[in-house]
This record gives C-alpha cells, structure tokens and sequence, in this order.
C-alpha cells in the first residue's frame, strides 16, 4: 500500500512539474513574441519620432491594428476570440505563426499609444490604399466584419469601423 502511495504520490509531483514547466514556456514564448513586436514597432518609431500609424510600410500591420482595434470593441479578447481572430489572419495575409505573433503584438503596441484606431483611420489606411488591389481591400472589409460577428452581431463601434474602413477603401 506504502509503494503505491509512493507511486501516486510520484506521478503526481512529476504531473505538477510538467504542469508548471509547460505553463513557464508559454509564458516565455509569449515573452518572445512580444519583444519581436517591440523591435518592430521601435524599427517604425525611429522614422522621425512620429506615431507608429504615421509610418506604416506594410499593409499587413494597418490590417492588425483594425482587426485587433475590431476585437477589442466587444472588451478584451478571451482565448477563443483570439485563436479565431488569428486563424482569419492566418488565412488572409499567408503568413506563419510568428509573423502572425509579430504583427499582433506591434498592432498592441500601436493601439495603446493612439487608444483607438478609428480617430487615425486615415493614417492606418493609407498603405493599405496604395498597396493592396481592391479584392485585397475587400478581404480586409470582410476579416474585420468576421471578426465583429464572432461572437454575435457586431456592437455599435464594430459597425462604425468596419462602414468606415469600408468607405475610406472601397469608395463607390
């Protein structure tokens, strides 16, 4: 009985150990991704010590912060929200795992320091405007009602930003 005990009581301590050493690597990789965010953002607030929506370069980045700016409309994003909001990035722009990380962590970065993307919409959408074809624009029109209807119909906010992002790309 003692053997099993100690058996049990083994598996248990091994089982808890895993536990916090897998928690402790997400938290490191999460960490990672973050930095990579930072250094992309500090690459774009170099340029003149202007905000990072005042020096775009990728369309992919303007496409981040409206998307998360969108998700974040509802309060803040809980797992499921965020694997859905990555799986349409993941689809929409082509690009892996970490370039994904990337992008949602310069979008962070970028949203706290305008508080809202629908005051610089403009700014944010001006490389879209000049780089993407307008199948690309409407992509980005229907990612961000995706990401508005995930859990429900979009909110009030949700349907400003997406008609507005809509008439700034799509002009009839």
């Amino acid at each position: 009985m003692a053997i099993i005990l100690g058996i049990i009581g083994f598996l248990s301590a091994a089982l808890w150990c895993f536990v916090r050493f897998s928690n402790a690597a997400g938290k490191g990789q999460k960490a990672a991704e973050e930095i990579k965010g930072l250094i992309r953002s500090h690459r774009h607030s170099r340029q003149i010590d202007k905000r990072l929506v005042e020096n775009l370069s990728d369309p992919r980045d303007a496409a981040a912060i409206l998307l998360l700016q969108t998700a974040t409309y509802k309060g803040l994003l809980d797992a499921e929200a965020q694997d859905h909001m990555r799986g349409l990035m993941r689809e929409g722009f082509e690009c892996d795992e970490q370039t994904m990380a990337e992008l949602l962590a310069f979008a962070k970065v970028a949203l706290n320091e305008i508080n809202d993307a629908s005051n610089s919409l403009r700014k944010i959408l001006k490389q879209v405007n000049e780089v993407c074809n307008t199948a690309e624009k409407e992509q980005l029109v229907e990612m961000m009602l995706a990401v508005g209807q995930f859990d429900g119909e979009p909110n009030d906010q949700q349907e400003l930003i997406i008609r507005e992002t809509k008439r700034h790309l799509l002009p009839r």
